[in-house]
């Protein structure tokens, strides 16, 4: 993974350098269940913020920013 980030104690969303945005929403047990969605292509995804459950927003590599607003909801983007 390229970056994680807890919005809240249910919900982590986590990018990757492969295009990939991963979600769980039971992040704190010790095998957490992750939704896998290919966002950006194979285009590398390498920082995350998101500052409330509503709204995450990746940046690639070049420094552009998620194509759409994400909903973090596991297996939607």
């Amino acid at each position: 993974m390229a970056a994680t980030s807890c919005p809240s104690t249910t919900l982590c969303v986590a990018v990757t350098y492969n295009g990939d945005v991963l979600t769980t929403t039971d992040p704190d047990i010790t095998t957490p269940s992750w939704s896998v969605v290919d966002v950006d292509g194979d285009i590398p995804l390498e920082g995350l913020s998101c500052p409330a459950t509503g709204l995450c927003v990746a940046v690639d590599a070049q420094g552009a920013s998620s194509p759409r607003p994400t909903r973090p909801t596991p297996g939607a983007p």
